[in-house]
C-alpha cells in the first residue's frame, strides 16, 4: 500500500506486514490501487503496469513515437531514445568500479564486469560451452545449426562469423591487387 493511502487509513484499522487493512472495508480509492492484469490482444504478453502493455502494444503496431533531434532515429520508448541519445551526446554514465572504462549502457557495462569476474553465465544446450554474454552464445549456436548469416558481397560464401568474412574479404583483396 503507497504512503497516501496508510494516512487516509491510519485511524479506520490496522495495516498487515503484507500492506493489506484489517478490519475496514476496502474503499473505491484502496480498489484503485489494487493490481489489475493488462493482457495484449495480440499475444500472451501481460502486466500488471498499463504503461508497459501500451509500450508493448508498439512492437506489433511499429509505432515509434519518440524522435531523434540529431537524426532519423525513432524509438518505441522513451528510455530507449534516451540511450540512443547517448550516441551523439558521447554521455557515458555506468563507469566500471573495477577499471576506468565507461559505458553508454548498463547493459554494457554488465557484460564488461564479467570479464573481470570470469562468470559465464550463459550455456550452450548443445555443448555446454558457456559464455559471458548472450550474443556470443547466440552466435556460438550457428556453429551447430548451420546458419551463416554473413554473405560476402563479391562471391556466393556465407560465414557464421563476421571475422571469417573480413580474413574472406581481404582474399579478395589480395586478388585484385595481383590482377593489377
Amino acid at each position: 500500500m503507497c504512503c497516501h493511502m496508510e494516512k487516509i487509513n491510519s485511524n479506520k484499522g490496522s495495516l498487515t506486514a503484507s500492506g493489506s487493512l484489517v478490519g475496514t472495508a476496502t474503499t473505491d480509492a484502496e480498489k484503485s490501487h489494487e493490481a489489475r492484469r493488462h493482457q495484449c490482444n495480440l499475444c500472451d504478453y501481460a502486466t500488471d503496469n498499463s504503461c508497459h502493455l501500451k509500450q508493448h502494444i508498439r512492437v506489433h503496431t511499429g509505432e515509434r513515437p519518440f524522435q531523434c533531434h540529431f537524426c532519423p532515429h525513432r524509438c518505441k520508448a522513451k528510455a530507449a531514445l534516451d540511450n540512443h541519445l547517448r550516441i551523439h551526446t558521447g554521455e557515458r554514465p555506468y563507469k566500471c568500479q573495477l577499471c576506468p572504462q565507461r559505458f553508454a549502457r548498463k547493459s554494457n557495462l554488465n557484460d564488461h564486469v564479467r570479464l573481470h569476474t570470469g562468470e559465464r553465465p550463459y550455456k550452450c544446450p548443445l555443448c555446454l560451452q558457456e559464455f559471458s554474454q548472450v550474443s556470443q552464445l547466440k552466435k556460438h549456436t550457428w556453429i551447430h545449426t548451420g546458419e551463416r548469416p554473413y554473405k560476402c558481397p563479391l562471391c556466393p560464401r556465407t560465414f557464421y562469423q563476421i571475422l571469417l568474412l573480413q580474413r574472406h574479404l581481404r582474399y579478395h583483396d589480395r586478388l585484385n591487387q595481383n590482377r593489377q
